[in-house]
C-alpha cells in the first residue's frame, strides 16, 4: 500500500509521544514493504527521520499549485482549525499532494491532526491520535474544588473537537484497548485499530542491559526475555509507565532515589542503593534511615529488585507524595525492592513491595543495549 503519514513537524530530538509513534509507526510500515510518505508543514531536520525508508516528503507550506482552491467545512470544523492554529493553506496543499500521488491510506497524528482530513476524498482517512483526548485529559488531573470548572470545560472542548469530525474518520488508531472504548463511546469513531507503539512496552522489548546514570548514580541491570508491561489504565489512575522485572541477581552499582516517597505514612528522603550481583549491600536514606534499614530486613527477598519502571506520563511534573501517582512522571524511572509482578517473568518474592523514584531531568540518561533511550527525561529515540 501507498501510506501518507501527515504531521505538522517530525521534532528532533524527539520529545514527545506522538513524534515517537510516528516514527515507529513508518518505519514499521515500511520494513512490511509498504510504500511510505511523509507530509509536514516544517521539514523535519535530517536526525529525525534517519532510519526511515521515505519514499518521499512533502512540504505543505510550500506555495499551491492552484491558487483557487477552498475547503468545505462546517462551522465548528472551522473554529477548531482556528482554535489550533493549522492554516487553509496546509490543508489544500494536502489535497492537492493526495490527488497527486494518490495514496490508498492518509494517516494524520497528533492532538491538532484532524482538520487535515476535512477535504481529502477517495482515500481511507485514518487519525492516529495514540490516546483519546477526553479520556487521556481525564485521567492526568488531580481534581479539586477550585480546577474542576477549568478541567471541566476543557474536557468539553476536546469532546466537541472529536464529535465534529467524527464522519470525516474511517479509523482510528490508538495504542490500548481502554482508548479504543474511550474512542468509540467518546469521540464517536467507529473503526478503531489497537496498535501498541512508540513508547509503551513493544517499544522496549528487545533490550537488554540497561543502564542508569545521573549523579550519584551509576547502575546496571539486565532485562533480556522478561517482558514488558504497559500500564495504561486498567490498574491504577493517573497511568503512564511501562515495567518489567530485571533479572534477580543482575543489578550491579548505586542508584539514588531523589523523588521522596511516603511508605504507610513514613516520609523517606534522598535514599542511595548499592547492588551486587542484584542484592542491596549497602543503603542510607538522609531522611527516614531507620524505616528503610528496617524494611530491608524484612525478609531476604527484600533486598533484591521485583521491578524496574519508566515513568511515561509527561502531563505530570511534580511529585505529590502519593508513589502510585509519582512513578508515572514522565523523565523518572523507579525501581522496586521486594516482590516481582509474575506477568513480567520475575521470580523474587517478598512481603515488600516498595517503588523509589529517580529523577532524571535534571541530568540523567537511561541506556538500552547502550544506546540513550532517556537523556535528561525525555526520550531520545
Amino acid at each position: 500500500m501507498r501510506l501518507l503519514f501527515v504531521k505538522h513537524s517530525l521534532l528532533w530530538p524527539r520529545s514527545n509521544g506522538h513524534d515517537v509513534h510516528t516514527f515507529h509507526m513508518m518505519k514499521a510500515c515500511a520494513e512490511l514493504g509498504h510504500e511510505v510518505w511523509l507530509a509536514t508543514v516544517v521539514p523535519p531536520q535530517p536526525p529525525a527521520v534517519d532510519g526511515l525508508k521515505l519514499a518521499g516528503t512533502i512540504r505543505l507550506s510550500a506555495p499551491l499549485a492552484d491558487d483557487n482552491l477552498s475547503i468545505d467545512d462546517t462551522w465548528f470544523q472551522r473554529r477548531f482549525r482556528s482554535f489550533w492554529g493549522v492554516d487553509e493553506h496546509w490543508i489544500l496543499a494536502l489535497r492537492q499532494a493526495v490527488a497527486r500521488i494518490t495514496p490508498e491510506a492518509v494517516i494524520v497524528a497528533g492532538m491538532d491532526a484532524l482538520p487535515f482530513l476535512v477535504p481529502l476524498k477517495n482515500t481511507i482517512r485514518v487519525w492516529y491520535a495514540a490516546d483519546e483526548l477526553v479520556w487521556h485529559h481525564l485521567s492526568q488531573l488531580t481534581w479539586s474544588p477550585s480546577t474542576w470548572r477549568r478541567h471541566g470545560t476543557n474536557a468539553a472542548y476536546r469532546l466537541m473537537y472529536e464529535r465534529s469530525h467524527r464522519k470525516i474518520v474511517d479509523r482510528a488508531w490508538v495504542v490500548s484497548d481502554i482508548d479504543a472504548r474511550a474512542m468509540r463511546r467518546i469521540a464517536g469513531v467507529a473503526t478503531i485499530d489497537v496498535l501498541p507503539n512508540g513508547v509503551d512496552s513493544v517499544f522496549f522489548a528487545p533490550g537488554r542491559e540497561i543502564h542508569i546514570e545521573g549523579p550519584g548514580t551509576d547502575l546496571r541491570l539486565n532485562v533480556e526475555g522478561r517482558t514488558w508491561v504497559n500500564s495504561d489504565g486498567k490498574r491504577n489512575m493517573p497511568s503512564g509507565e511501562v515495567f518489567t522485572g530485571p533479572h534477580e541477581t543482575s543489578a550491579e552499582g548505586v542508584i539514588r532515589f531523589t523523588i521522596p516517597t511516603a511508605p504507610r505514612g513514613v516520609v523517606v528522603e534522598d535514599v542511595t542503593l548499592e547492588f551486587r550481583e542484584g542484592r542491596v549491600v549497602g543503603a542510607k536514606a538522609e531522611r527516614g534511615d531507620a524505616y528503610l534499614q528496617a524494611t530491608l530486613e524484612t525478609d531476604a527477598g527484600a533486598h533484591y529488585l521485583g521491578e524496574l519502571g519508566i515513568g511515561t506520563n509527561f502531563g505530570i511534573d511534580r511529585p505529590i507524595g502519593a508513589i502510585l501517582f509519582d512513578e508515572k512522571i514522565g523523565g523518572t524511572v523507579h525501581l522496586a525492592i521486594g516482590r516481582s509482578y509474575p506477568e513480567t517473568g520475575g521470580t523474587n518474592e517478598s512481603v515488600v513491595h516498595w517503588d523509589m523514584i529517580c529523577d532524571l531531568r535534571q541530568g540523567g540518561t537511561l541506556s538500552v543495549d547502550g544506546e540513550p533511550l532517556l537523556v535528561d527525561g525525555r526520550f531520545r529515540t
